[in-house]
């Protein structure tokens, strides 16, 4: 179901409530000369408690369109286009800020949007439509915001919002969410504007009590508005009072045009007039405006209800862009995007995941303070081992921060000794042993080993002990050791004892010049 949409006067006056089907309508009662804050805020408090209990909102309304009867549309040169150098701007001129401007209304028509169009390079679109060059010659991406030496130029919306925003904030409290805001300018651009048209097309909505406003649309963005309104036709007239009235409305406007043409360098390609059906005043306003503007083409759109439709219209179309492609020739952006309780949730939900990140990143930082002492411990602890090391493997080594050029001396030192000489291998005693005793078994296989003895080498001989059978066996043993084919040369010993049973006590020595 399509949400509501509101129509509100800037005072608060009056709040109307439009539906798909119907309308409801608040007024507020008269101001005194000189009201007060509890008044205002009276007002403010019946304003919003009418809108959040009309069963058609249920917590959303989705377009709020802002009457501009105290509204103003004008063109403001300043230092930068920001909306509050622009305000500052405005407090410096010769009008009374605390009547016409009041502070935190002002809000510049400027493009945000780098793929919006820009007016500033339309003014050739004059110029051409006299030299006869068709449109799709002209300039394209024009701006209505000029950059010069001297500062911004721009259009500038001047609307007293004050209560509004207290209207919307206690619309939030009250749990309504509105998506958007927009003036009725931006309502009739929105409403009536054609988004495949190249050309500017000038809207003017008649009402019935003799108010007109206007607005000139690219596309469906605003580009600038102005409104007038008529006095009442006076009855003895002898002529009828419409005819009167259109002209001077047609003049009046055409007299804004031309300045505002001036100013942007663009004028209108069509004028379309939203009235009434049977509205006399619109059909002499549009032949009024195609006398004055000849070549562009003026023509009337009739609606039962030229306001409401307008709103309703605008509502429809608010919706159908994307919230990041809106900018202040869409909507009114400081309205529309005014903080709500859902903002302030998300503030502080992100506050309390900073708190709480801030703790993680505390608690972490002790645990790696901890960690780090810790460490430092270990490493004191390795440091010291180490020194302790090197103490013992180095004279004269001394603790110093140095270390390493000590090491680096000691290495240097080792380097330059002199060569290490790897000693002789090991003889091989297990193999000559084994070699003899293999030679003792076949040749002599009655022998008894009594004792073995052998050694590497140097003073100490190899020794063996034989006992054997007879005198005539170590004669023949003693014969056979010349030519043994051992590592050890092999004789009998002279001063072996002398027993009863026969000994051949034998003595061996390594052939120097066989061992590896």
């Amino acid at each position: 179901m399509t949400p509501p949409s509101v129509l509100l006067s800037a005072d608060l006056s009056s709040v109307m409530l439009i539906t798909d089907s119907s309308s409801e309508t608040w007024s507020a009662p008269s101001l005194p000369e000189s009201p007060d804050a509890l008044v205002l805020r009276s007002r403010i408090d019946e304003a919003s408690k009418w809108a959040s209990s009309q069963p058609a909102v249920k917590r959303r309304i989705g377009t709020v369109v802002l009457d501009i009867s105290d509204a103003t549309c004008r063109w403001v040169q300043s230092p930068s286009a920001a909306a509050p150098v622009v305000a500052a701007t405005l407090r410096t001129q010769t009008e009374e800020w605390s009547s016409r401007l009041p502070l935190g209304g002002v809000e510049p028509i400027i493009d945000e949007l780098p793929n919006e169009r820009s007016f500033e390079f339309v003014r050739s679109r004059v110029e051409s439509r006299s030299a006869g060059k068709r449109p799709d010659a002209l300039a394209k991406d024009p701006t209505n915001t000029g950059s010069t030496e001297s500062g911004a130029r721009m259009a500038v919306l001047i609307m007293p919002d004050a209560l509004v925003r207290l209207w919307l904030d206690r619309m939030d409290r009250s749990g309504v969410n509105i998506d958007s805001v927009l003036s009725l300018w931006h309502a009739l651009a929105l409403s009536w504007g054609d988004a495949k048209a190249s050309g500017v097309r000038a809207v003017v909505m008649v009402e019935g009590e003799g108010r007109i406003v206007w607005a000139w649309a690219d596309g469906a963005r605003l580009i600038v508005g102005g409104s007038l309104q008529l006095e009442r036709p006076e009855t003895d007239e002898a002529s009828p009072p419409h005819k009167h009235r259109a002209e001077a409305a047609a003049q009046r406007i055409s007299l804004d045009w031309v300045t505002w043409s001036a100013q942007l360098g663009v004028a209108p390609d069509e004028v379309l007039v939203i009235a009434e059906a049977r509205d006399p005043l619109a059909e002499q306003l549009v032949g009024s405006l195609s006398d004055r503007w000849d070549g562009i083409p003026a023509r009337q759109i009739r609606s039962d209800h030229p306001l409401r439709e307008t709103v309703a219209r605008a509502a429809a179309s608010i919706r159908s862009v994307a919230r990041a492609d809106r900018g202040p020739r869409l909507w009114m952006s400081r309205l529309s995007t005014r903080p709500t309780r859902a903002t302030r949730r998300r503030f502080l939900a992100g506050s309390l995941a900073l708190v709480l990140l801030a703790v993680a990143v505390v608690g972490l930082g002790y645990r790696l303070a901890r960690e780090g002492a810790s460490r430092y411990e270990q490493g004191s602890e390795i440091r010291n081992e180490t020194f302790a090391k090197v103490r013992d493997a180095v004279p004269g080594f001394v603790e110093t921060q140095n270390i390493s050029i000590q090491l680096r001396q000691r290495i240097a030192e080792l380097e330059s000794a002199p060569t290490f000489v790897d000693p002789p291998p090991p003889r091989p005693i297990y193999e000559d042993m084994q070699l003899f005793l293999d030679i003792l078994q076949d040749e002599f296989p009655n022998a008894e080993i009594r004792r073995i003895k052998y050694s590497q080498g140097g003073t100490n001989a190899n020794e063996i002990e034989i006992e054997l059978e007879s005198p005539s066996e170590r004669t023949a043993l003693v014969a056979r050791l010349p030519s043994l084919p051992t590592r050890s040369s092999w004789e009998l010993r002279r001063n072996s004892r002398s027993t009863s049973t026969t000994i051949a006590d034998l003595v061996g020595t390594w052939r120097e010049a066989e061992s590896p």
